[in-house]
């Protein structure tokens, strides 16, 4: 049996979408953005789930695109890809729950400075 590109676990209220793709650290391939915003819908619709958590197998949370599947489409399938990226990105914030990332790995602390200094 082939692993998920998605699992979805609900415990309580809390939703648990988690990105099963450690081996390509969980890049956002096409059919695991439309496998995330099938999730994101689906947990949108129920009023018994109260918050989301987005988490990813593996140590990488995610690379980002699958650059790849990127290079290799054509204009108008990049276009798509894209799209689809947009509409996953636009549902985490429209969803009626609260959606937590969960990252795990180290944290950096980088110093910025203060607005106007150079």
């Amino acid at each position: 049996m082939a692993t998920p590109l998605v699992t979805v676990e609900t415990t309580d209220t809390v939703t648990t979408i988690t990105i099963e793709q450690p081996q390509t650290r969980n890049a956002l391939s096409l059919p695991v953005m439309e496998a995330v915003i099938d999730a994101l819908e689906e947990v949108a619709r129920r009023t018994d789930v109260h918050a989301v958590v987005l988490a990813t197998a593996g140590h990488v949370f995610s690379s980002g695109h699958n650059l790849a599947e990127v290079r290799a489409a054509d204009r108008q399938e990049q276009q798509r890809i894209f799209s689809v990226c947009s509409r996953m990105m636009l549902l985490v914030q429209q969803i009626p729950q609260p959606v937590i990332a969960r990252v795990r790995g180290r944290r950096h602390r980088r110093r910025v400075p203060a607005r106007g200094v150079v």
